[in-house]
């Protein structure tokens, strides 16, 4: 059973899952084409993403053909831990609901 707080999405700047912004993405396909190399941009950023998202955001069709690959090979259900994901989503509505001022009920 889904939520309400599921459908709504948080404004750019909250969404916690973001690693880059926008303008960041802009200048990391600005550095590399002005003739930097992915692992001097990869030093810039050290400290937000890795080497392997920069690569992804310079090259999307790479970024394309991994997602392939990982649909065919179902790779998420070595990982997958309902208790744990069930945590992570609780962790994250209680988020929401605190950015978006959405007044939660109270159960039983």
């Amino acid at each position: 059973m889904s939520h309400i707080i599921d459908d709504t999405n948080l404004p750019k700047g909250f969404d916690r899952r973001v690693k880059l912004t926008d303008s960041e993405r802009e200048e990391i396909k600005k550095l590399y084409k002005e003739g930097n190399t992915i692992r001097s941009i990869a030093r810039l950023f050290e400290k937000k993403c890795s080497r392997r998202l920069i690569q992804m955001i310079i090259f999307p069709e790479r970024l394309k053909a991994m997602y392939e690959r990982q649909k065919e090979e179902k790779h998420w259900l070595k990982y997958y831990d309902r208790d744990k994901r069930r945590e992570y989503m609780r962790k994250h509505r209680r988020y929401k609901a605190l950015i978006l001022g959405v007044k939660r009920r109270k159960m039983g």
